[in-house]
């Protein structure tokens, strides 16, 4: 039975060729899109997932209040704390596990030997591998950054400067140059995750920070701050921070202008960091996820559009088939044979559609990079995804021919009374909802594509050709004015 519906199906595809590419090249399109929704979906909901401690993580935000008690949006002093009182986090507020600055410095010259390379470098506090789940592949975790003048490298580095491939415990002891200040390799890590809204290639201490701020004073530096809370205490925590005695020495070299109860502490997930775009971050970019869900949407739209337009084409097409089906039952065919039949054409043309789907999302990929401004790739060891997004492309595209074809009477099809399509109510809606969703996809493309042409074809009031941008490189160092005037700019 099976290889008599094969070759059926085959046959039939082969007889219409024009509305086989049509339907296939329609829903490659919308599966396509399916496609690389699911990649940037993947990417943006994965970011700090990986970090085994996510739960009790959190970033300490500062905010200020209007006096009728609503807070200041905009003017948040934000994620940045002094790192002189991180110690002092632990040792006073007993909530507190784990402590940890991360202050960022790019584009630093690193050097072993003859070999230079521009590096980006992470300023953390002792606990920092206690708190985050950046694995080492050699070296003691404990003792890595507690170390004087001690560095922790990534893969890349090590393979850059010392081009061992699997041998990282013959890279400790060895010695690098940053900043022409010498350090000695304490561990090695695997390279930080894309998914990670802290990035950088190779991390030392705090203590060890002389030459990577502008201020001598240690006591003026601030950096985004994360604690480990103990589980189920968040707003114990958030309550004894407010309290604390160490709260009123940050206000007065913060915002020594503002009374205490338009000062407050709150602490941030570390999973809320890369979606909450009220709270800025200070080195990376962050998303909205708004975009996430209108992307989905038009990839919908697309795939909506495809669907309708495989149906309408299969409903048009049903009519020269109607004395096929009244054989099959003629000849002892049930209902349920003759659906499997049009769904097993249906799926095979979606299994099709897939296969070109994934090679156009391939071509496609580095423009879709370019304009959500990311680096994805398209990973296929999770398929459930993809089998999921054919079968319900399948089912659904052919439900129609399907249900109506298989419930005709064999004396009506043979005689001709059965009728497809023509004045058919629901035809005429698929045709409607087509018609409308892609007026709508076309006026949302064009405004998106105005959009892009006045950013780049506007009048700046320069030659941008004759001008240079100079990147000094100056890292911040926590003056909270400074902070503010970033902010503005």
């Amino acid at each position: 039975m099976f290889k008599n519906q094969l070759v059926v199906a085959l046959r039939h595809l082969r007889r219409k060729k024009l509305s086989t590419f049509i339907n296939v090249f329609g829903l490659s399109l919308g599966l396509a899109c399916c496609v690389l929704m699911i990649a940037f979906a993947k990417h943006e909901w994965a970011i700090d997932e990986f970090h085994k401690n996510k739960k009790n993580l959190f970033r300490i935000v500062t905010q200020r209040f209007l006096p009728n008690g609503e807070m200041e949006k905009y003017r948040h002093i934000n994620a940045m704390f002094f790192v002189q009182y991180v110690e002092t986090l632990k040792d006073e507020l007993p909530g507190v596990v784990y402590a940890s600055a991360f202050l960022r410095n790019e584009n630093v010259l690193i050097a072993q030997g003859d070999q230079t390379f521009q590096q980006t470098v992470g300023l953390v506090s002792n606990d920092f591998f206690f708190m985050f789940t950046f694995p080492l592949l050699a070296g003691d975790p404990t003792t890595a950054l507690a170390q004087p003048a001690g560095v922790v490298i990534s893969e890349t580095v090590a393979h850059k400067f010392f081009n061992k491939k699997n041998d990282y415990d013959s890279l400790l002891g060895q010695s690098l140059k940053i900043k022409k200040r010498d350090f000695v390799v304490m561990g090695v890590m695997v390279d930080v995750p894309k998914t990670s809204s802290l990035q950088f290639d190779v991390l030392i201490s705090t203590e060890d920070s002389r030459g990577f701020r502008r201020s001598l004073n240690y006591n003026q530096v601030m950096a985004p701050v994360y604690v480990q809370s103990i589980e189920r205490q968040v707003t114990k925590l958030v309550e004894d921070l407010n309290r604390w005695d160490g709260k009123e020495k940050v206000r007065n070299i913060m915002a020594p202008k503002l009374s205490a109860d338009a000062f407050q502490f709150t602490l941030q997930p570390l999973t809320d960091v890369y979606g909450n775009t009220d709270i800025p971050n200070l080195y990376e970019l962050q998303s909205d996820l708004t975009i996430v869900y209108m992307l989905w949407g038009f990839a919908g739209l697309v795939l909506v559009i495809a669907c309708i337009n495989f149906t309408t084409l299969s409903v048009a097409e049903s009519s020269g088939r109607i004395i096929e089906v009244g054989l099959r039952k003629v000849y002892g065919a049930n209902q349920g044979q003759i659906m499997r039949q049009f769904w097993g054409e249906s799926l095979g043309l979606s299994l099709f559609a897939l296969l070109f789907g994934v090679v156009l999302a391939e071509l496609f990929l580095p423009v879709f990079n370019g304009f959500i401004q990311h680096n994805l790739t398209l990973s296929y060891r999770d398929g459930f995804s993809l089998l999921l997004l054919f079968a319900i492309t399948g089912l659904l595209a052919g439900s129609y021919p399907a249900l109506v074809l298989s419930r005709a009477q064999p004396v009506a099809t043979l005689k001709g009374e059965l009728r497809i399509g023509g004045h058919n109510r629901l035809t005429h809606l698929l045709v409607v909802v087509q018609s409308v969703a892609s007026i709508k996809l076309l006026i949302c493309v064009g405004i998106m594509v105005l959009q892009q042409t006045y950013i780049y074809e506007k009048d700046l009031g320069y030659d941008r050709q004759r001008i240079a941008v100079i990147p000094v490189n100056i890292p911040f160092t926590g003056n909270p004015k400074e902070y503010e005037l970033r902010q503005s700019q």
